[in-house]
């Protein structure tokens, strides 16, 4: 199979990846600019956080009832295992949290 070699900034390299999941690409380099960032969070938001969603089983909401810490601790390695495979620090997600619900 063909591996296409592009530089893209991190939305469009997420756009292109939702968009054709089938197509393999390695990324050259990430075109890093203030927009790049901007954009990063959006693609984040866009396509990283519904899928997060659906990591988070019913199961783990009633679990919470023990508290937030026990949550942390069922969610975790999911959460880490799908963060490093998309490759997204925990800061720069917590980031694009809070810049979505505006708590930073």
């Amino acid at each position: 199979m063909f591996k296409e070699k592009v530089s893209f900034c991190d939305y469009c390299y997420y756009h292109q990846k939702f968009n054709n999941p089938e197509k393999e690409m390695i990324v050259l380099s990430h075109l890093s600019t203030k927009q790049g960032v901007e954009d990063r969070h959006k693609a984040i938001e866009e396509y990283l956080l519904p899928q997060i969603n659906k990591l988070l089983t019913k199961k783990m909401f009633q679990a919470s009832k023990k508290g937030t810490d026990h949550l942390m601790e069922s969610i975790s390695p999911k959460l880490r295992e799908f963060l490093v495979e998309k490759n997204v620090g925990f800061y720069e997600l917590i980031t694009c949290l809070g810049l979505k619900y505006g708590k930073l």
